[in-house]
């Protein structure tokens, strides 16, 4: 874009009390950067995270990230079960396990833009499945360590990301820290 590549930065702030996932651009090679856009579309104030940016042939920017807008789900559910919720008993925010908890069960979404950040949509799920991020979390003691091992690539029109997860879908009793790979259309700008 005249004569520059774009630069683009996506991360983490914490101004408003949880974390935010911020996006900004400089079509100057880096002398101003534009007004940061919030990634993150969700109403409710909760934590949304370690973003991860990539861009397309076509200019198309994408930005995804674990996002915790979805309540756990509730006690005595399949869904509570296959998250692993009642082997999460050590936590001290949610005695007992984390039923219903609102900001703690974790999600991958994604948010798509044009090459001068106008949002293509809005925040779109990836992932089909909450997981608890606490189960089999790989630095013991830590505060919900989840593994940094994130992927977001796009190619041919189809953006492909890969997240942890500790759902087990039929494969995974022990919840494990898991891949799981998600491939998504990319929007038209």
């Amino acid at each position: 874009m005249n004569g520059h590549y774009p630069l683009y930065v996506a991360y983490e702030d914490y101004a408003t009390g949880v974390v935010n996932v911020l996006l900004t651009a400089s079509y100057d090679g880096g002398a101003t950067w534009s007004a940061p856009v919030r990634v993150n579309d969700n109403t409710a104030p909760v934590d949304e995270f370690q973003p991860n940016l990539t861009t397309g042939e076509d200019g198309t920017v994408s930005v995804a990230f674990y996002d915790r807008r979805l309540a756990c789900p509730a006690a005595g559910t399949a869904e509570a079960r296959a998250a692993g919720l009642a082997l999460d008993t050590a936590n001290p925010k949610h005695p007992g396990a984390p039923y219903g908890a609102a900001d703690y069960c974790v999600n991958t979404s994604a948010q798509f833009y044009g090459p001068t950040l106008d949002p293509l949509g809005h925040n779109i799920r990836l992932s089909a499945h909450s997981f608890d991020p606490q189960l089999d979390a790989p630095v013991e003691g830590s505060d919900t360590f989840i593994g940094d091992y994130f992927g977001n690539t796009i190619g041919g029109g189809t953006a492909y990301t890969t997240s942890v997860t500790t759902y087990d879908d039929g494969t995974n009793p022990g919840h494990l820290q898991q891949q799981q790979v998600t491939a998504v259309a990319v929007p038209r700008h």
